[in-house]
């Protein structure tokens, strides 16, 4: 799913998409709402992956407060909440039917990755989490 895509489902899904002026980061969200800084992001692509992980922490619940990101007590909390956003935003970027159809036409991972539109580190979380969820 393009970037484009991704905020018709955030339309439909009523999760509110501002663009927000940043310092430090590029995107985030805070309850059911998500700030991006669309002047900051540079391709298409990183904007697929910054909102699909976005969408991700929103649906899932996978959210955290603030002052819990400099205390060591919720580092196993904050991963766990990051693992679950970033699993949804694979499946979001990378539905199984798209890379199954990718992987028998392709020769390489690169290529996969270029026809899916997606970068190789991406390709290799998705292959991870299919693997891991028993899809490939």
């Amino acid at each position: 799913m393009d970037s484009l895509g991704l905020l018709k489902l955030s339309d439909k899904l009523n999760i509110p998409v501002y663009n927000f002026s940043t310092k430090n980061k590029k995107a985030f969200c805070v309850q059911d709402a998500i700030a991006i800084d669309f002047a900051r992001i540079d391709t298409d692509r990183e904007c697929k992956q910054l909102l699909s992980e976005e969408l991700g922490h929103v649906i899932c619940g996978a959210l955290y407060p603030l002052y819990s990101c400099g205390n060591t007590l919720f580092q196993n909390n904050i991963k766990r909440q990051e693992r679950k956003a970033l699993d949804y935003s694979l499946k979001l970027q990378i539905p199984l039917n798209e890379l199954q159809s990718a992987i028998k036409s392709c020769t390489d991972d690169y290529e996969i990755a270029e026809r899916l539109d997606i970068d190789i580190t991406t390709l290799n979380e998705a292959l991870q989490y299919y693997r891991r969820k028993g899809a490939l």
